[in-house]
């Protein structure tokens, strides 16, 4: 927190590269909705990210539509920012054999049940898919939303979903190893266009195709030659495009294929790693 990037610059009496992983306001208030705007939380929440940004020399975030949020939201200078995406793990998530026996259409999501990841637009999308036997639904995770989901999957009487509680990131892999298809994130909130979340990074390296909503910040890195996007929030689409992926296994193959070439060479670890690297050069001398 701001104690943290203070005391760095204090003890160091050097640069101070911020790299925040979530911002309280917009998570907390936000996207969770842990506390309304207006209300005192919700202010200090907004002072925490205000005096962290303002104490901070340099502030890397994923996306230029972070970095314009961040920008205006709290008032701190555009130059001030630096773009360096996420990307993930190879030594975990990497392209592996699919060894499931079991005769169906795997279609793959893990993450946090919040606004955000838009899990009530793919339970939907599960119950339109029910006539087509040989889907099926794999969803893994949990959060402050879980027992909303799973009531609603429940009054739908849905019967193609497998609810699995959250794994290990090696686990992880093993299950999305086994899908057909992966899906992203597809809720409402502002986050979730100003982001390219972890799973997508996860699943493309896994050289898996995806399915995620069209949003400014998926298309700053990825295009319809990566990815299927789809309108947001819209369990109809979602449907249409696993079905289109599921009678196509070329464009599967095609688009997987695009998606992890673009990943391995402009966001594996080694190459971010370097960028970083002439981040700090950059800001040191």
């Amino acid at each position: 927190g701001p104690l943290m990037v203070a005391f760095a610059k204090i003890i160091t009496r050097k640069p101070v590269i911020f790299d925040p992983l979530v911002f309280l306001y917009d998570t907390n208030v936000m996207d969770r909705k842990v506390t309304k705007p207006g209300t005192l939380r919700a202010f200090y929440y907004w002072f925490l990210d205000w005096l962290n940004l303002r104490l901070a020399d340099l502030i890397l975030l994923d996306t230029e539509s972070h970095i314009k949020y961040a920008s205006e939201e709290f008032g701190v200078k555009r130059d001030k920012f630096k773009k360096l995406l996420i990307g993930t793990r190879e030594d975990i998530y990497h392209p592996m054999e699919k060894n499931s026996e079991t005769g169906k259409f795997i279609v793959e999501f893990h993450g946090i049940f919040n606004t955000l990841q838009g899990v009530e637009f793919i339970i939907r999308a599960a119950k339109k898919l029910e006539p087509h036997e040989d889907i099926r639904f794999v969803i893994i995770g949990g959060g402050k939303d879980k027992v909303k989901h799973f009531k609603l999957a429940e009054d739908l009487k849905i019967k193609n979903i497998e609810f699995i509680s959250p794994v290990e990131k090696k686990e992880l892999a093993l299950k999305i190893a086994e899908a057909d298809i992966c899906l992203g994130i597809f809720g409402t909130s502002d986050k979730a266009k100003r982001v390219i979340s972890n799973k997508v990074y996860e699943c493309v390296a896994m050289k898996k195709p995806v399915i995620t909503a069209d949003t400014p910040a998926i298309r700053e890195f990825f295009t319809d030659n990566d990815l299927i996007l789809v309108k947001i929030a819209d369990a109809d689409a979602i449907a249409r495009a696993i079905l289109k992926l599921k009678d196509d296994k070329e464009l599967r193959d095609k688009i997987a294929g695009n998606a992890y070439g673009k990943l391995i060479a402009n966001a594996s670890t080694k190459i971010l790693g370097l960028k970083f690297k002439e981040i700090i050069k950059e800001l040191i001398y």
